[in-house]
């Protein structure tokens, strides 16, 4: 729990986040696993830097998914630039294709991860994004489903020259990959 507090008051440290929920992150309270962080953003605050919504959530999304595969490719034994791209690229894709599968169930639970200062883009609210069927619905998730893939991609081109220690890491792009397919050819 003391780990869940202290990253409650590291966010709330950032003077673009207004407020933090840490009912989330995989902490353990009480014995129920917690599913979310929530970080509400103080828009006229990104606003005064030039930042939208959807650049905030695109930032955070790649440091989240990023760190993790930041620490595993130092277990693979890497340390150098590029592999803190990779990971950061492939965090990113696996983190949007999940987004992507887990769309309905997450907005059942009143969360939708996508940015959603793109959906002005589609003429799309959440509602419609997510549960819609019109051809701007599958537009919108298209693009992000291609978004998704060019990270994918990304990341295996980044070390298509030194494969042998992101054995582990391509096998799931790979899993990813196919599973952005399935998702895609179901209609998200």
């Amino acid at each position: 729990e003391q780990l869940a507090l202290d990253l409650k008051a590291r966010l709330e440290g950032i003077s673009r986040v207004r407020t933090v929920d840490i009912n989330a992150a995989g902490f353990w309270f009480g014995g129920e696993k917690a599913r979310d962080v929530t970080l509400t953003p103080d828009r006229d605050r990104l606003a005064s830097f030039g930042l939208t919504s959807s650049d905030f959530a695109g930032i955070v999304g790649r440091e989240v998914a990023g760190a993790v595969g930041r620490l595993c490719v130092r277990i693979f034994g890497r340390s150098d630039a590029i592999a803190d791209r990779y990971a950061r690229e492939l965090g990113h894709g696996l983190q949007l294709t999940n987004i992507l599968r887990d769309l309905r169930p997450d907005a059942q639970r009143g969360r939708f991860y996508l940015p959603t200062g793109e959906l002005s883009r589609f003429g799309l609210s959440e509602q419609e994004a997510v549960f819609g069927s019109s051809a701007s619905r599958l537009e919108f998730l298209a693009f992000q489903a291609a978004r998704a893939r060019q990270l994918l991609d990304n990341a295996g081109g980044l070390i298509a020259h030194d494969l042998k220690p992101y054995c582990a890491a391509e096998v799931m792009r790979a899993i990813y990959g196919n599973l952005l397919t399935r998702v895609q050819t179901a209609g998200f």
